[in-house]
């Protein structure tokens, strides 16, 4: 029977305490694994967050300025999604998540924008900068276009937040590691344009790291 993917935004609170135990057993389960499977894509360690309380596991989903998204997929042929997904993201193991972080503060302006450094400091400026964090897709869970469907869902929501706070344009940033093929190519098909190398902030020593910026115009499509 086919199956497809579907994306959904992990809320940041539950007044039913057994479903957000689910959400959190379900966030920490999918991270713990992206960092068995591929240490060399991240800049934490296994070792490092398999010692995390389960505050700090929920700190994380309710951090007001990161919002998560998750990906699982289902039986094409299954009943309706509920609007929200969070039937789905309960109910169905999470194959892919990604997170969104900010607005953030970054400094220098970004060239030609027109606004200076004391603009970003101050909050008056025209653009709103964003990171994304995280994006792992189980391996066997890689050809429904999952990587794609996050990054999507994710640069929705910034431009979406930027809308909201009047801003006029949003920067989104990734980093990944230069040897990642696949991460690079999904990234420049989406838009972004690679920055200079930066220094290696890899758990792995002496793995490069390529910093993508994008630069969303208004409503302008992925």
């Amino acid at each position: 029977m086919a199956k497809e993917g579907a994306i959904y935004l992990v809320p940041k609170s539950c007044t039913d305490l057994g479903i957000w135990a689910i959400l959190l057993s379900r966030q920490k389960e999918l991270r713990l694994n992206s960092l068995k499977t591929s240490p060399e894509s991240f800049s934490s360690t296994y070792e490092r967050e398999v010692t995390f309380s389960d505050k700090q596991w929920e700190a994380r989903l309710m951090n007001p300025l990161a919002f998560t998204f998750a990906a699982v997929t289902r039986q094409a042929t299954d009943s309706h999604p509920t609007a929200d997904g969070l039937k789905e993201i309960v109910e169905n193991e999470w194959v892919g998540q990604a997170v969104l972080v900010g607005p953030i503060h970054r400094t220098p302006a970004p060239a030609d924008s027109g606004q200076t450094n004391s603009d970003l400091e101050s909050g008056a400026t025209d653009f709103l900068h964003f990171d994304i964090h995280g994006l792992y897709v189980l391996p066997w869970a890689r050809g429904f276009g999952l990587g794609k469907q996050l990054m999507r869902a994710a640069v929705s929501h910034a431009r979406s937040l930027s809308q909201q706070a009047g801003a006029k344009d949003v920067i989104v940033r990734v980093s990944v590691v230069a040897s990642n093929s696949q991460a690079l190519a999904l990234y420049k098909g989406l838009g972004f344009q690679t920055l200079e190398p930066e220094e290696s902030k890899s758990a792995t020593e002496g793995i490069g790291r390529h910093v993508l910026n994008m630069e969303l115009h208004g409503a302008a499509p992925l």
